[in-house]
């Protein structure tokens, strides 16, 4: 008999839910480098070479 009711409350007054406030934040780094190395015609390394780590400022999303 209780389920044949259409509108069944659980609680005594309406509910309503908190609001929430979310922020999310993230930092990406990126940062680079190259590397050479120089073979003759035998395949024996000739030369090798490094350049400096190139980074740039963090990019905020």
């Amino acid at each position: 008999m209780l389920f044949e009711k259409g509108d069944i409350s659980v609680h005594r007054r309406p509910v309503k839910p908190d609001h929430i406030k979310l922020v999310l934040q993230e930092t990406i780094h990126v940062s680079e480098r190259i590397s050479i190395t120089k073979y003759d015609d035998k395949g024996n390394v000739i030369r090798e070479g490094k350049g400096q780590e190139s980074t740039s400022k963090p990019i905020e999303t």
